[in-house]
């Protein structure tokens, strides 16, 4: 399934396409974050004085978005029918099979700004996916919550 990947609402579109739910399939986002990466330190002492040494260990923070989810929810059907699939105790689909994402963030005139990989990615959460009456023209997201082993910028969007 692949639904409109251009949010005529937002200045900005961001664009997930994944092997993640089997496969390939591409989505629309609300928002997404940009993951932050932290160093692993060794402190140690030298005649008194502590000091840290560089890791050589990167932690990678999670990935997570909102995908947008159509009127009739068949975003949110196939989610999380592939998800429980994926989970079912029964079996053992899905495991040890390499999963890719990528993510593309587009600006106002649909021109690639960055494009982020993500290697080894994993399904950590699917948020609920709450209704609300406050506006006619109200967008349902659904969250979602992926690890992954390592993201790498794609080279066609890297600034000289």
């Amino acid at each position: 399934m692949s639904q409109n990947i251009r949010n005529f609402s937002h200045t900005s579109n961001f664009i997930f396409t994944t092997t993640l739910f089997g496969e390939e399939t591409t989505y629309a986002l609300q928002s997404v974050n940009l993951p932050g990466i932290s160093f692993s330190h060794i402190t140690t002492s030298k005649s008194a004085v502590m000091f840290n040494l560089e890791g050589d260990t990167p932690t990678y923070s999670p990935l997570s978005a909102a995908f947008i989810v159509d009127e009739n929810l068949e975003t949110w059907r196939e989610l999380t029918a592939i998800a429980q699939k994926m989970r079912n105790p029964e079996t053992s689909e899905g495991a040890l099979i390499e999963k890719m994402a990528h993510l593309e963030i587009h600006d106002d005139n649909s021109n690639l700004v960055i494009k982020l990989e993500f290697h080894g990615i994993m399904l950590e959460s699917i948020g609920d996916l709450a209704f609300g009456t406050t506006s006619e023209d109200e967008i349902l997201s659904l969250d979602i919550g992926m690890v992954y082993d390592y993201y790498t910028v794609a080279p066609s969007t890297v600034k000289e």
